[in-house]
Parts: C-alpha cells; structure tokens; sequence
C-alpha cells in the first residue's frame, strides 16, 4: 500500500515536471510573431495554453509546433485540443440581464391593438429604470447588449411617436431617428406613404423629417413594435448561459 502511494505521488511529480519543463523550453524559443487568430492550440491541464500549428498526435505524444520548434506533451498532461481558436469563455452570469430581458417583454405583452397610450407609457417609463441599470454594468456580452439596447430603443421611439401624434408634439425628433434605417417594417410604411399621398413628401430636411415622424406616428406605431420584438427575440437568444432561467 506505501509502495503504491509513493508511485502515485512519484507519478504526479513526474507529470509536474514534464509541464514545467516544457513550459520553460518555451520561454527559450526565439522571439517570433504573435500566432494568427486562427492558430491551434493545445491546452494543458495545468491551465497554459500554447499556441501554434498542430502536427499531430497518438497514444504517446501531443505535438504543436511553435516558432518553428515542435514541442511535444504526454497526452495526459493535455486537458483540450482547439483546432483554429479557443472557444471565448461564456461570460460571467448578471442577474440584471435577465432583469432587462424581463422588462422588455413585460412592454412586449402590452404592444398590441387595443392597448391605451397611458399604459404603454407605464410599460416603458418602469423598463427604462432596468435597461439603464443593465446597461451601466453590462462589461461582458456585448451581442446580447446591443440587442437589448436597440430593443428598448424602439420600443421608446413608438412611444415617443404615438405621444407625438397624440399631442402634435415633435414630429421631427421622431423621423429624424436613426433607427428607423435599421427598421424594415418602418421603412414599408414610409415607402407606401409615398406611393400613396407623394404630396406631402415634398418638403425636404426637417420638412421632410416631421413628415415621417407623422406618418410613423400615425401608421407605423405597430410597424416599430414589430423591429423591437425581433430585436427582443434575438436577445432572448443571445442570452449567456449562466443568465438563463
């Protein structure tokens, strides 16, 4: 029994060894290039990675060149194999993620026919509260983000659109808003409108801005609520892993 604790232990050291020596034989290769972001990578259970071109393996070396030098591994000193990249590690969980994603859809619930201008506002006013706070601490996933800001985004230029129409308030700030370009629903509608009354579609910069803040906010409320739950829907997504419930 000794005997066989004194192998293991003599087994563990060895493989302690192998790892250092090979990660000093890599300290004394010649300066060379960074790897391309394509370079393969085999990484050791100690955690170190290295990286560069992989020429093969079998029961009794792992091989990657570096610099011109093969170095080769004992497979059980490697944990993992990339071939062209390391997967990103997922970033860490955020529990204002879900809280975001879960006040968007709060909005989505009442974006319908049928809803008051006066409860969709509510809607928004308390999801603007979460989305801020999100996005103030959000360092990590950026895809997920981006979905969730142009989301609310949206989301808050149709209620800036219909509160515009309501009250003849500033059509101007409405069409001028750069998110209409990335909204396809919305672009239909300005482009029938066109087609239909080409008449009050003469005027041109801020003439013409107001004209489409009026049209979006007389026939395109749905047409933005359509953009934002796509855009809602890809974030759902994107969600990182550990976010989701």
């Amino acid at each position: 029994m000794a005997l066989t604790r004194l192998a293991h232990r003599f087994a563990s050291r060895s493989r302690r060894i192998a790892v250092r020596v090979a990660a000093a034989a890599l300290l004394l290769l010649p300066l060379a290039p960074a790897p391309p972001a394509d370079a393969d990578v085999v990484e050791l259970r100690t955690g170190e990675r290295v990286e560069g071109t992989f020429k093969g393996a079998d029961d009794e070396t792992v091989r990657i060149e570096v610099a011109g030098r093969v170095l080769t591994f004992k497979p059980q000193l490697v944990r993992a194999i990339y071939y062209g990249s390391v997967p990103s590690p997922a970033p860490p969980a955020l529990p204002e993620r879900g809280d975001a994603l879960k006040a968007l859809q709060a909005i989505r619930s009442v974006a319908r026919d049928g809803v008051g201008y006066r409860e969709y506002a509510r809607q928004v006013g308390e999801a603007q509260t979460v989305v801020d706070r999100y996005l103030e601490k959000e360092e990590a996933a950026a895809p997920f983000k981006n979905a969730i800001a142009d989301s609310f985004h949206l989301y808050a230029l149709a209620g800036a659109a219909w509160n515009a129409s309501a009250s003849r308030g500033n059509y101007a700030a409405v069409g001028s808003d750069a998110a209409l370009l990335r909204c396809a629903s919305a672009q239909r509608v300005i482009a029938q409108s066109k087609q239909k009354n080409p008449f009050i579609w003469r005027s041109k910069g801020q003439g013409e801005a107001a004209t489409t803040g009026m049209v979006i906010g007389t026939e395109g409320i749905t047409a933005l609520w359509e953009c934002a739950s796509d855009k809602l829907a890809e974030a759902e997504r994107r969600i990182p892993a550990g976010d989701r419930r």
